[in-house]
């Protein structure tokens, strides 16, 4: 026969409502008494009922992340920042991949509803946000991150993208470039729109030119800074230096460019944006614009928890700092 909670009372000698708070966090309990609660419930293989305690609690204690493609390592540690600071408050968080699919999006969103989860975190799709709109307004607390959103009543936590491509082309130009090119995201993201607007912006600054030809407009992935790669090549005229606007599309645009024989750095230097785990094992080792991955979801899970909390709190836009990190991809213009 299971267990009760009753049961367990009695094993640990004090009252049902004692267990209860124990089991909730939601009142002191004294350390004596927790003591014997853990290990009444321990002896007891005790097994509270989560449905029925999230019905009258009118909490699940669960956290729904939509992040847009999880074989990009940039998600995943920011996916660590969102589960340790949740777990240390007591939350589960259900980890949906959208594929950069708004339908997906939008079915995880009516699932997750359906789980009655306490609240979101959401690397957003695509472009299209009348949906997550109306889920703010329906009540659910929402934090957004990486990707902004255009509409005020939500969290948001994101990088200073145009900053980072400054700090990018500053550092090839004061190793001597001037011809340098970019590889842009999907640019009907908003991320990748600044990034692109960040990298014309510091060339504007420095009067360098931008060659129409040396920017390429293709998807976060590794086959994304191969499409470039290909399409540069083909050209008469290349540059001598060329910024990424994440880390997959450097890795899969340097694999390729040493493929066709253009060594980097000797041929085309190139700096990378993200500083993915992984990118200071590469050869060479890849210069990067670093983002405050973690920090990231360990402050989007900080914001989405005071508005669980008090939904009357007023949104806020938190801008993380970036910082270039200098590797091995960038040499003189040959």
């Amino acid at each position: 026969m299971k267990s009760t909670i009753r049961d367990v009372a009695k094993e640990a000698g004090v009252s049902a409502s004692t267990v209860s708070r124990v089991l909730t966090k939601s009142a002191y309990v004294a350390e004596d008494k927790e003591k014997r609660v853990l290990e009444a419930i321990a002896k007891l293989n005790f097994k509270p009922n989560v449905v029925a305690r999230s019905l009258r609690l009118k909490t699940t204690r669960i956290i729904g992340l939509l992040i847009p493609d999880i074989t990009n390592p940039f998600f995943p540690e920011v996916a660590k920042g969102v589960e340790d600071v949740a777990h240390r408050e007591g939350y589960n968080i259900m980890l949906c991949n959208t594929e950069n699919d708004i339908k997906k999006e939008k079915n995880y969103i009516e699932l997750l509803k359906g789980r009655q989860v306490d609240g979101l975190i959401i690397a957003k799709a695509g472009d299209e946000i009348v949906h997550l709109e109306e889920v703010v307004k329906g009540g659910i607390p929402i934090s957004f991150i990486d990707r902004p959103v255009n509409f005020v009543y939500a969290d948001q936590v994101l990088s200073d993208n145009r900053a980072g491509m400054k700090l990018a082309v500053e550092k090839l130009y004061s190793a001597g470039h001037r011809k340098i090119g970019f590889v842009a995201g999907p640019v009907h993201l908003k991320v990748a729109s600044q990034r692109l607007q960040g990298y014309e912006e510091a060339m504007a600054g420095k009067k360098l030119a931008t060659n129409p030809d040396w920017i390429f407009y293709e998807e976060f992935s590794v086959n994304g800074g191969r499409n470039a790669a290909l399409k540069l090549t083909n050209l008469r005229e290349h540059p001598t230096a060329i910024i990424t606007s994440s880390d997959v599309l450097a890795i899969g645009l340097i694999d390729s460019l040493i493929e066709a024989g253009l060594n980097v750095p000797q041929y085309i230097s190139v700096v990378g944006f993200d500083d993915i785990s992984f990118t200071k094992y590469l050869r060479p080792k890849l210069t990067t614009v670093k983002q405050a991955k973690y920090e990231m979801g360990a402050k989007a899970f900080e914001l989405l928890l005071t508005r669980i909390n008090n939904k009357d709190v007023s949104p806020e836009k938190i801008i993380l700092p970036v910082e270039l990190k200098e590797r091995a991809t960038i040499a003189k213009p040959r």
